[in-house]
């Protein structure tokens, strides 16, 4: 991936089975994901308490982000979208200090198979990485699904 460049770019693809389970009855119009690096730095700044660690985060990590659907950690509903979407948080591990690790989350929106294709599947967030402890803490709250 490219992080400077201003256009999407394949990511990876959501498994089936974690859309399946997540959100059931929702038909995607694919599983493949994208990000426009220089639309999601903007979109980030424009939150008015956490941006500067969002993009920060981005910045530090935007070189390992190509490995979220090739070797995440768990992915998690996010439930506040419209009707004819689905959202996921793709929780990843990355190495904040030497020998520490943390739990970096992208947050994909998937639109529904009736759109007709002119937008795409695509990252919309990124939270900063979090301990072990924090992550659990917000698996408690919503429907999650271990990777395989």
């Amino acid at each position: 991936m490219d992080s400077e460049l201003n256009e999407f770019q394949l990511l990876g693809r959501i498994p089936k089975w974690v859309m399946d389970q997540l959100w059931p009855g929702f038909v995607p119009q694919d599983y493949d994901v994208y990000v426009n690096p220089v639309s999601l730095r903007r979109h980030m700044q424009n939150r008015h308490w956490d941006w500067i660690e969002r993009v920060a985060a981005f910045n530090v990590y935007a070189n390992v982000l190509s490995t979220a659907f090739s070797s995440p950690c768990v992915y998690a509903k996010y439930a506040g979208v419209a009707s004819d979407e689905a959202s996921v948080t793709v929780y990843m591990e990355v190495e904040t200090d030497p020998g520490q690790t943390g739990y970096l989350a992208l947050g994909v929106r998937l639109l529904e198979q009736k759109t007709d294709g002119s937008k795409l599947n695509h990252v919309t967030t990124l939270i900063p990485p979090a301990p072990w402890r924090k992550l659990a803490s917000r698996l408690k709250k919503v429907k999650a699904v271990w990777a395989e």
